[in-house]
């Protein structure tokens, strides 16, 4: 049977929890194959396993590896009554403790197939097993996710048993996966700085620049007041007192410090920041009370496109549900953004797009270890660049903003040629660096994607018809091409080829996206994608005249935008603006002109904000370049 992943759309944080300088009272890694825990089954269960999460996989639920090994049961590898599979610790004695916390890192979906729902529990027994309480219930994630659980309910009991619990309700479905399972003492106050909340690239001009980020209560005491402190370059102190704050134990903490830090020339930085004073005392864990965060200043960076990437299927329910609004969302903002869609082999391996090119589908899947569709990436995998994995119904307009206002580091401009005779599209690429960036893992990423494709009946069992921005090629292939650490002022050029089997595809309907991407995080530093329409000959390529390189400034524009270009023959010249959807918006000029170097503005000032092309069209060639409007 074919199955599909519904996760049940939750806003999940996730914690990060240090065990510095606290009693251990359990500490369970699973690295050992035989853990001296218990458990128990119903039915024809084959119950709990331990090993690699590839190990521990089945066709259509994937587990990430995640520090070595784990405890999981796997209800679709099984198929089988799973009601009553429990996980426990051996008996432990409390009654020499006050505050109990618990850990654990758990992988779960909380999955819904074919009309079943499976659940999952964390349970405390203090009988023996004989009855349990239920002190979790565990939700939907999308990747691994560290639970953190208070006990000191049960402090001073003698005999308490700890138990994890999958219940597939009757269904087929996917199963839970559990790791690194701590219980502890606490110390009293213990504040972590778990992260600075800013951007490691600023450009000079952008002005005063907040310093946020999150602290998180490690203790057993609610943190009623503290000191935040920060200094730059080691320079004076910035403290900011905190009062009117409750934050719970095992809870996190968002902040913002008062204090502005202005750069006042280009250069690294370097920004500390540490908690002091917690409740009027000292912390009892000094050794995560700070952070140390490198800030880039540069002179000027670029305007960020965000790239969206979707794994998707023509027999997948739920991305059938969730791509209309997705798309919808997708299609309100083409000028901030670039779009992949790629499909894999699962839930349906007959997917046309899957088997027009398999070998990329299933390459980027494995690299973002894709184990579920829907999926979409904006701009890679969640790190200190990036935002957002998971669920495309998840994906909103705030969060396309957000991410379009951070600076790109990087410059992206796309000559694309298409030979009618050969239908090879060459594809010219010049990339330039705003920074010093020292990763020696960058890629070049060069997608061709069909912006569209309709079927007269659905190819798939979802009843999709119509998909868009679908990927037909990757230049060479999935794995991209490397580049080397770039230095600020550097400027790369590329050049790449394919041909297309117009018996599939369509020429017309054909767009390149390009982007850069850092392996060593899966961060996307940068993205483009053309709008071209090869059988027109209409597209947003940045080329050159042959007659003379054409300069367009300021750009992005906001009021007058200065065109220059050179002509060495007199000859009549129409010079033309277009929107992104290829109405004709204005006239800079219509008729001849004599050779040699012409000046000219446009005035754009009551042009609503969004991507505009200018065609500079000599009777002969048709030369395009493209200009935002801010």
């Amino acid at each position: 049977m074919k199955k599909f992943l519904l996760i049940t759309l939750s806003c999940i944080m996730t914690v990060i929890f240090s065990a510095n300088a606290q009693t251990t009272i359990l500490q369970e890694d699973f690295e050992s194959n035989a853990p001296t825990w218990d458990q128990t089954k119903a039915g024809d269960s084959d119950g709990w396993k331990f090993g690699s999460g590839s190990s521990l996989s089945s066709d259509y639920w994937g587990i990430p590896d995640h520090d070595g090994k784990a405890a999981a049961t796997n209800d679709d590898g099984c198929d089988c009554d799973k009601s009553g599979d429990y996980l426990m610790t051996p008996s432990i004695d409390l009654t020499l403790y006050g505050s109990i916390f618990l850990t654990a890192d758990i992988y779960y979906g909380e999955a819904t197939y074919d009309g079943d729902t499976e659940t999952a529990t964390v349970e405390v027994s203090t009988d023996g097993g004989t009855n349990w309480d239920v002190i979790e219930t565990l939700g939907a994630a999308e990747d691994w996710k560290e639970y953190a659980i208070d006990l000191s309910a049960y402090a001073g009991q003698s005999d308490v048993i700890i138990a994890f619990h999958y219940n597939d309700n009757g269904g087929w479905l996917f199963g839970i996966a559990v790791d690194n399972v701590h219980v502890f003492e606490p110390l009293s106050r213990d504040v972590s700085v778990e992260e600075i909340d800013m951007s490691p690239y600023i450009d000079l001009t952008s002005g005063d620049q907040q310093i946020g980020g999150t602290l998180y209560n490690n203790g057993s005491e609610t943190i009623t007041l503290m000191n935040l402190n920060y200094t730059i370059n080691g320079g004076a102190v910035n403290t900011e007192s905190l009062s009117s704050m409750s934050i719970a134990p095992l809870t996190s903490y968002n902040f913002t410090h008062q204090d502005l830090w202005t750069p006042s020339a280009t250069g690294t930085y370097e920004v500390v920041l540490w908690t002091s004073d917690i409740n009027g005392s000292d912390d009892q864990n000094v050794a995560n009370d700070s952070i140390t965060f490198s800030v880039y200043v540069a002179a000027s960076l670029y305007q960020r496109i965000v790239l969206f990437e979707e794994f998707t299927n023509t027999s997948c329910g739920p991305c059938a549900a969730q791509n209309p609004a997705f798309n919808a969302l997708l299609n309100n903002n083409l000028t901030k953004i670039g779009i992949i869609k790629y499909h894999p082999n699962w839930p349906g391996a007959d997917d046309p797009f899957y088997l027009f090119n398999p070998d990329d589908n299933m390459g980027r899947k494995d690299y973002y270890e894709v184990s579920g569709v829907p999926s979409a990436q904006m701009d890679g995998q969640p790190t200190v660049g990036s935002a957002y994995e998971g669920a495309p119904a998840n994906v909103t307009q705030d969060m396309i903003d957000e991410q379009y206002d951070k600076p790109a580091l990087f410059k992206i401009e796309v000559n694309e040629t298409f030979d009618g005779a050969t239908n090879e599209v060459t594809l010219d690429i010049t990339l330039t660096a705003k920074v010093d960036y020292n990763s020696t893992d960058l890629v070049l990423q060069v997608v061709a994607v069909e912006k569209d494709v309709e079927f007269d009946s659905p190819p798939g069992n979802n009843g999709e018809k119509e998909f868009s921005n679908v990927m037909r090629y990757m230049m060479p292939d999935y794995n991209g091409t490397s580049l080397s650490a770039q230095t600020e002022g550097d400027v790369t050029t590329k050049q790449l080829k394919y041909t297309m089997d117009l018996t599939t595809v369509d020429a017309s309907k054909m767009r390149t996206v390009v982007f850069i991407q850092d392996n060593s995080t899966k961060d996307v530093l940068q993205a483009e994608m053309s709008l071209v329409q090869f059988a027109t000959g209409i597209s947003s390529n940045e080329v050159a005249l042959p007659y003379g390189q054409v300069e367009l400034y300021p750009n992005p524009v906001n009021e007058k935008l200065y065109l220059d270009f050179e002509i060495e023959e007199r000859s009549v010249v129409d010079v033309t603006v277009y929107d992104i959807v290829g109405q004709k918006v204005g006239t800079i000029h219509q008729g001849e002109m004599l050779n040699g170097n012409h000046s000219m503005f446009y005035d754009t000032t009551v042009m609503p904000e969004g991507v505009y092309f200018i065609n500079i069209d000599n009777g002969i060639q048709t030369i395009v370049k493209k200009f935002v409007k801010l």
